[in-house]
């Protein structure tokens, strides 16, 4: 039986820019800007006499399909509930160091929204061979020696995201972001110098995969099904 992997993250709503409106109509609906970024690339790992850290630098993922649920009423004292569904369906696969990329907008009514949910699905069928998740950085030891470090993960992965009490309006600006943002250095809770320094090396390089190194690879994903707050 296959196991889906969740990594539960909040979701960010936030304002980009204030609209000037005409007196004569007011819109009445918002774009909402879908992006998935990591944050947070370093990592020191826990030592009593060293500090020494591992840095992500790069990471892409194959998003296979994206899912927003939202549940809207006409004022946070309303009764009267609507619901609003969207899908989409790629894959693309995506940069999530780049601050620029973006899954795409979707089109919501000016209102209140009880809870807003956002699922992203990775699938491994949808990558045709390549990782689902793949990202590289460094390991500096605390000999100031930099070794290079690749994750690569071909398992089904789930990323959920939400947000309660919103309100979208025309007064609060046209457009607002939704934001996964993947903190990196909370993939690594839990590691230990020891642990690091004992991976063993792959043509000098630190490989974390579900067949090198996997003790470093199953707490990576045990974290990834943690709640993850901003």
């Amino acid at each position: 039986m296959k196991t889906i992997k969740r990594f539960h993250l909040l979701i960010i709503i936030a304002s980009l820019s204030a609209v000037t409106y005409s007196c004569s109509k007011e819109s009445d609906s918002s774009k909402l800007k879908i992006t998935i970024q990591a944050t947070n690339p370093t990592y020191s790992v826990k030592s009593a006499s060293a500090t020494p850290s591992i840095t992500w630098l790069s990471g892409n993922m194959f998003v296979s399909k994206l899912e927003f649920e939202a549940e809207m009423s006409k004022s946070s004292t309303s009764t009267e509930k609507t619901k609003i569904k969207y899908e989409w369906k790629g894959p693309v696969k995506l940069d999530i160091f780049n601050t620029s990329s973006e899954l795409g907008n979707i089109t919501l009514p000016n209102g209140y929204y009880d809870e807003i949910e956002l699922s992203v699905h990775l699938s491994k069928a949808d990558a045709s061979g390549d990782p689902v998740l793949y990202l590289t950085g460094n390991y500096t030891n605390a000999s100031a020696t930099v070794i290079p470090v690749v994750f690569t993960s071909y398992e089904d992965l789930n990323f959920k995201a939400k947000k309660e009490g919103v309100s979208i309006t025309a007064e609060s600006g046209a457009k607002f972001t939704s934001s996964i943002q993947i903190y990196m250095d909370q993939l690594l809770t839990g590691i230990t110098l020891q642990q690091v320094e004992m991976a063993i090396l792959t043509d000098g390089k630190l490989n974390i995969s579900a067949t090198l190194n996997q003790e470093l690879y199953y707490q990576m994903l045990i974290n990834m099904k943690k709640d993850q707050k901003c």
